[in-house]
């Protein structure tokens, strides 16, 4: 009778694994379909999403980029220049030889100075005849500490054109 008994406890737990099992294969079934889509494609689609991505497409979308990038530098190379120089020390410590007008002999004479310069200059490229016209300003300062002097000198503006003689050959 014990025998009889644990058959049956062996049939009911498999009658409940069983239901178990179609249960949760009915709850996830739906998901598993819903999980599978189909795409219909047609020409139209196939045309306009796909072939943006072909090499022929990516080069000349590329060529395109590199063409607009050589205009904007091309425009670019027209903008006037504006630049600014410093040069706020050049010191010299050396001997000179200096020959006396008396005697015509030689003497050496300590050197012993400091230089200093600062300029301005703005240019603009003239675009038909490929040449630059430019305006600049400079101030430079000589201190000669050996003889304890200074002298100035300035050019307030000074006015200048460059051309090159045979032209300029751009390949466009």
């Amino acid at each position: 009778m014990k025998g009889i008994v644990t058959v049956k406890k062996k049939n009911q737990n498999m009658k409940r694994n069983k239901c178990l099992l179609v249960i949760i294969t009915l709850c996830y079934l739906p998901l598993s379909i819903n999980a599978q889509q189909t795409i219909i494609l047609n020409f139209k689609t196939v045309t306009e999403k796909y072939s943006m991505r072909s090499t022929e497409a990516l080069n000349a979308a590329l060529n395109y980029k590199n063409q607009m990038l050589n205009d904007q530098n091309i425009r670019k190379e027209f903008f006037p220049t504006l630049a600014f120089t410093l040069s706020p020390f050049n010191f010299n410590r050396s001997l000179r030889t200096l020959q006396r007008p008396e005697d015509g002999s030689y003497s050496y004479v300590e050197d012993y100075s400091n230089s200093s310069s600062s300029g301005l200059s703005v240019s603009q490229k003239i675009p038909y005849v490929n040449g630059t016209f430019s305006v600049s300003s400079n101030l430079s300062l000589l201190s000669e500490f050996s003889d304890d002097r200074y002298s100035f000198s300035s050019t307030p503006y000074r006015l200048s054109y460059q051309q090159k003689l045979l032209g300029e050959y751009k390949s466009y």
